[in-house]
């Protein structure tokens, strides 16, 4: 499934994400955005942290499984679907790294909320129909 080009998000659930992802530091807090696929565009309207198992929480992520499984069941109960998965970098820029990308199925958006610098930078991202790695626009509202 292609996903659009624009990821619609309000001002207040930006804020919430960067906050749960400054909180985890010096760990990289990781979840998924839940909402709605449309043709032009994903609207996130939830996103539910899930706590990191990697084993080297400060430079990886690895979801929590039991978590993992109660976020998916949370959307879908809700009529919605995860449109998307994040993570943070606690030190570097939101650029993702070849083990950020093996773990993703490229389903979805794949966001990185980067906290090297102030104000947090984020970035999201979609695979296009060849499979390469694209910017996908934020749309704050």
């Amino acid at each position: 499934m292609l996903v659009p080009r624009e990821a619609r998000i309000s001002a207040a659930l930006l804020r919430q994400l960067i906050d749960s992802c400054q909180s985890a530091l010096p760990e990289e807090a990781c979840g998924v955005l839940i909402g709605e696929r449309h043709t032009d565009y994903i609207e996130v309207r939830e996103l539910a942290i899930v706590p990191n198992a990697a084993a080297e929480p400060d430079r990886t992520f690895a979801f929590e499984p039991g978590a993992w499984i109660a976020a998916a069941y949370a959307a879908r109960t809700s009529r919605r679907c995860i449109v998307g998965l994040f993570h943070s970098h606690p030190a570097h820029p939101p650029i993702p790294s070849r083990s950020d990308l093996q773990g993703w199925d490229g389903c979805g958006s794949y966001w990185i909320v980067g906290l090297a610098a102030s104000p947090a930078d984020i970035r999201a991202y979609r695979l296009d129909a060849d499979g390469e790695l694209m910017d996908m626009r934020i749309a704050v509202r």
